[in-house]
């Protein structure tokens, strides 16, 4: 997987990571900028489409390459889904090149 990609792809896990941490641990930070339940609603959605779409387009390469054992896709199939967050980050920065490189030998 190119560069391009991963960062294109780690965009959404770390808007989300960042959007998540700053209003949970400091509220009135957000509180400017997001001054009322439906900015706040629109934020969630926007935070959570972008988490959406980068799931789907994983487990969519995780499921068509060939180069993975069925175990192993079962078992990141539910890491992303149940940690979509820090577990897509992982799988595309670190797993995506270890198996590229065990299916070129």
């Amino acid at each position: 997987m190119k560069k391009n990609t991963k960062i294109l792809l780690s965009i959404p896990s770390i808007v989300s990571l960042f959007f998540f941490l700053t209003y949970f641990i400091e509220p009135t930070v957000w509180g400017i900028v997001i001054d009322s339940m439906t900015k706040y609603y629109i934020a969630i959605c926007i935070v959570q489409s972008l988490m959406i779409i980068q799931l789907v387009y994983l487990l969519n390469f995780l499921w068509k390459s060939n180069n993975f054992v069925k175990s192993t896709k079962v078992n990141w199939t539910w890491l992303l889904v149940l940690f979509t967050s820090i577990a897509s980050l992982f799988f595309i920065w670190k797993k995506i090149d270890e198996f590229e490189i065990t299916s070129k030998q």
